[in-house]
């Protein structure tokens, strides 16, 4: 069972380092090691939505369709063909995104990616502790279980939980909205944890399942470029 990720983005805010893993702290006070990105776009779970060969390509234009919010307007930068999907082998959904992303190869648990749009192989060892910079995003897909609450309050019990048992103040909820990913409503959020803010969508699946996508940092400029993603998910039932 995927563990919550209650004490916000500081854990997993961090640019990361080829061959380190990144720690996020569990809502069970413990901590939840995620696999080190692969240094290619495509894995086992991975396929291609007919893409060519990686080549630079003056992105197209196109408004997404989903409903999400608190992100930026949309100005999406993607086609089809440059693209490629995964697909949750554990929990079923899909999305898409741009073939020149990295993907980390899901943990053996199920139900937990990060989508990089930068190849971690490139950043320097003296960066490698620094928060994520506005010119770049990292994206963590997870699904919950076991919420039997609505969303708002499960949140709010997790977080406060977390904080007292691991002696760590909880974040500071900056916005909440109503949001619509693949159909479902939601809520959206944009949260700050020492000092650096992520947006945050949490998408009820039934079944006491919630889909989570937490996006860093909150005001990043490659925003334009990952609502497409969002605007991809696809849930199998």
């Amino acid at each position: 069972m995927m563990k919550p990720l209650w004490a916000g983005v500081a854990g997993v805010a961090l640019l990361g380092a080829v061959g380190a893993t990144a720690v996020v702290v569990a809502g069970t006070g413990g901590e939840e090691e995620v696999a080190p990105a692969v240094q290619a776009t495509a894995t086992s779970t991975v396929s291609a939505t007919q893409g060519p060969s990686p080549s630079p390509t003056d992105p197209a234009t196109a408004s997404p369709t989903a409903a999400v919010s608190p992100a930026p307007p949309s100005t999406p930068v993607s086609s089809p063909a440059d693209t490629l999907t995964y697909s949750d082998p554990t929990y079923g959904y899909s999305f898409d995104y741009p073939y020149t992303w990295y993907l980390s190869p899901p943990k053996d648990n199920g139900g937990l990616v990060i989508l990089y749009s930068y190849n971690l192989a490139n950043v320097p060892p003296e960066e490698a502790g620094m928060p994520v910079p506005k010119d770049k995003i990292k994206a963590i897909f997870w699904v919950a279980e076991g919420v039997n609450t609505p969303v708002e309050q499960w949140l709010a019990e997790g977080r406060a939980q977390a904080s007292a048992e691991q002696n760590l103040p909880p974040p500071s909820v900056i916005s909440q909205s109503q949001a619509v990913v693949s159909g479902r409503q939601g809520l959206a959020e944009v949260i700050e944890s020492d000092g650096i803010q992520s947006n945050s969508y949490y998408i009820p699946l039934g079944s006491g399942r919630v889909f989570v996508v937490n996006g860093i940092p909150a005001d990043s400029q490659v925003w334009p470029q990952f609502l497409p993603v969002l605007d991809s998910v696809r849930f199998a039932s």
